[in-house]
């Protein structure tokens, strides 16, 4: 939440009472705009962002000062949601907070099998945040593991003549042993494809 008009000029004149050239005013005439702007900009933080300048500098502070102080807090910030992040992540009963897991997908096409892997991302905090940094829009090329294992059941094979996703193993911590079809995979051979399976048309509008 931003702070009011008030409160972000009564911090620009707090800042201009500290010691340096020419008069408060003139401090208030030459920066107060930018100072203002950039004030609002950090939200919330911004009295936390002059109580700092104001303990760690002996002069006035330029525009430039205010916003390194500004860029700081915020790497603080963003540094303690990581650590949130991985705290919350790492109790995860399938990925123990790696935000990812190995898929492998045996399907049949023109009467060929074909095994390939996947990654594909966690629902706990860690995964979430891969998939959401991929795009800003979170749709990136790896597919969330319930995305996965949806598009399996929409391409499944519905009998021995029918081409389509014939098996599915999702490796985790709490799945058994990765079945022995699954160990056809060539473990040096890349993926065909981004890492994934193509979307279904029900799915492209997201891509």
């Amino acid at each position: 939440m931003s702070p009011s008009t008030t409160t972000l000029h009564n911090l620009i004149r707090k800042l201009s009472k500290m010691p340096g050239q020419g008069s408060p005013g003139d401090y208030v005439d030459t920066f107060g705009s930018v100072l203002f702007k950039m004030l609002e900009s950090a939200g919330a933080d911004a009295s936390l962002v002059v109580e700092r300048v104001l303990a760690g500098q002996q002069f006035r502070p330029t525009p430039v000062e205010v916003k390194t102080a500004i860029d700081l807090l915020k790497l603080e910030r963003q540094s303690d949601r990581q650590g949130d992040i991985d705290k919350a992540s790492k109790t995860c009963r399938f990925c123990t907070g790696r935000g990812q897991v190995t898929a492998f997908v045996l399907s049949r096409s023109s009467g060929v099998k074909r095994i390939r892997s996947y990654a594909v991302t966690c629902g706990c905090p860690r995964g979430q945040q891969l998939r959401a940094a991929e795009l800003p829009q979170g749709y990136g090329s790896r597919l969330s593991r319930v995305e996965l294992e949806t598009l399996c059941y929409r391409k499944q094979a519905m009998s021995d003549d029918h081409d389509g996703v014939l098996r599915w193993h999702i490796e985790d911590d709490m799945s058994g042993a990765r079945p022995e079809w699954a160990r056809w995979c060539p473990a040096l051979e890349p993926p065909r494809t981004r890492g994934n399976l193509d979307f279904p048309a029900w799915m492209r509008g997201r891509a």
